[in-house]
C-alpha cells in the first residue's frame, strides 16, 4: 500500500522574536571565515599562521576566538603603523650579506 501526500497544508511559520536579535560570533573558523571577516580559508590559514595567532586546531577544522584575532590584528596595526620603526632594526639591509640573512641565505 502506498502512502498518501498530506492533505491538509502545513502550519504557517511566523516570525519569531529573537530574529531581530544580533549576534557576535564568539569564535571564527575556516569554514566561517569568508562570512565573518571576508577572507577564504587558505587566506585565513595563512594569517593565522603569519600572526601567530593563538588557535585550537580541531581535526582538519581551525578555530581562532573573536578577542585573540582582534589582538594579534591591532598588534599587526601597530606594527605596520607608517612612520614607527623600531630602534634595533634597520628599514633596509645595507649590504648583500645582510639581504641574504633576511631571506634565510648566506654567501658561498
Amino acid at each position: 500500500m502506498a502512502t498518501t501526500a498530506r492533505t491538509t497544508p502545513a502550519r504557517p511559520l511566523r516570525a519569531r522574536a529573537t530574529d531581530a536579535i544580533p549576534v557576535t560570533p564568539v569564535a571564527v573558523t575556516d569554514r566561517t571565515c569568508a562570512a565573518l571577516i571576508g577572507l577564504e580559508g587558505r587566506a585565513f590559514r595563512a594569517l593565522v599562521e603569519k600572526l601567530e595567532i593563538r588557535h585550537v586546531a580541531a581535526g582538519r577544522r581551525l578555530i581562532v576566538l573573536v578577542k585573540d584575532l582582534e589582538a594579534a590584528l591591532e598588534r599587526a596595526a601597530v606594527n605596520d603603523a607608517p612612520g614607527e620603526t623600531t630602534a634595533d632594526e634597520p628599514d633596509e639591509p645595507q649590504d648583500a650579506d645582510a639581504i641574504l640573512a633576511k631571506l634565510g641565505r648566506r654567501t658561498a
